[in-house]
C-alpha cells in the first residue's frame, strides 16, 4: 500500500477535531462548534480524495454526504466566530441550506 501525502488533508483536520472535542470545557460551545467544523472539513477532504484517486464507485456512495458537509462548513465556522464574539444562542437559520 502506497502512502499518499494528500490523504493527510483529511487525517490532520480529523485529529484536530478530536483534540478540540476532548479539550472543551463545560461552557466551551465555541470549541465544540470548531470541532464540528473541522470534522466537516475532514469528511469533505476525504471524499474529495476518493474522487481524485479515481475511486469513483466509492465516491458515488459518499457524494451526497460530501455535498451536505460542504454546505455545513462555512455556517459552522460562522457560528464559531459568533460564539467568540459573545453570542450565546445558535443561529439555526444559517444551517438551513445544509
Amino acid at each position: 500500500m502506497k502512502f499518499d501525502i494528500f490523504l493527510l488533508n483529511s487525517i490532520i483536520p480529523f485529529l484536530l477535531a478530536f483534540v478540540l472535542w476532548m479539550n472543551r470545557s463545560a461552557n466551551g460551545t465555541a470549541k465544540l462548534f470548531l470541532s464540528y467544523a473541522m470534522l466537516n472539513v475532514s469528511i469533505t477532504f476525504f471524499i474529495t480524495y476518493q474522487y481524485l484517486s479515481h475511486n469513483y464507485e466509492f465516491y458515488s456512495y459518499l457524494h451526497p454526504i460530501g455535498v451536505a458537509t460542504v454546505l455545513f462548513i462555512y455556517p459552522s465556522f460562522y457560528q464559531y466566530v459568533l460564539f467568540l464574539t459573545g453570542h450565546k444562542k445558535v443561529n439555526v437559520l444559517i444551517f438551513l441550506p445544509g
